[in-house]
């Protein structure tokens, strides 16, 4: 019984404060708080990050309807680059809908505010699904989305 009382007064509130300092972050904020804002200055000193929360078998649904499988941390480095190659400067978000579809899977629509250099401000949409693995949020799905169409 002692073994007891003292795993009760000293181990379980230990477990218990560890587990909440690890819980997961709710999909939202990890949307608008740990991926969004990643693309807001310098995007490109953060593709390393950005990789790490895409999914190595992202599916990516064109807007011509084909679905290409790519890996999804070389897709993101690639077209972080291409945009840089533009004169991309970065983006933010100009427009955002969620739904959390159960406790694992989340879904996205986000509108961005893109700037290029010459005062160039442009806006594009797309369709996001992540899913959590390991605690960590990870986009699975992509797909190109037109802004008007969706309300954004």
């Amino acid at each position: 019984m002692k073994y007891l009382t003292w795993y009760i007064v000293f181990l379980l509130p230990a477990v218990l404060v560890a587990r909440a300092e690890t819980s997961t972050l709710s999909a939202d904020d990890w949307y608008k708080n740990h991926y969004a804002i990643l693309y807001e200055e310098n995007p490109w000193d953060n593709v390393e990050q950005l990789g790490s929360m895409f999914d190595e078998n992202l599916h990516h649904h064109q807007s011509d309807g084909a679905v290409v499988i790519a890996n999804g941390p070389k897709w993101i480095a690639e077209g972080v680059a291409g945009w840089q190659a533009d004169g991309w400067l970065g983006s933010t978000l100009a427009g955002y809908e969620s739904e959390l579809l159960n406790a694992t899977t989340a879904v996205f629509k986000a509108k961005w505010r893109d700037r290029y250099a010459g005062d160039i401000i442009e806006f594009e949409c797309g369709w996001y699904m992540a899913d959590l693995k390991d605690d960590n949020w990870i986009i699975t799905q992509y797909a190109d989305m037109d802004c008007e169409e969706h309300g954004l």
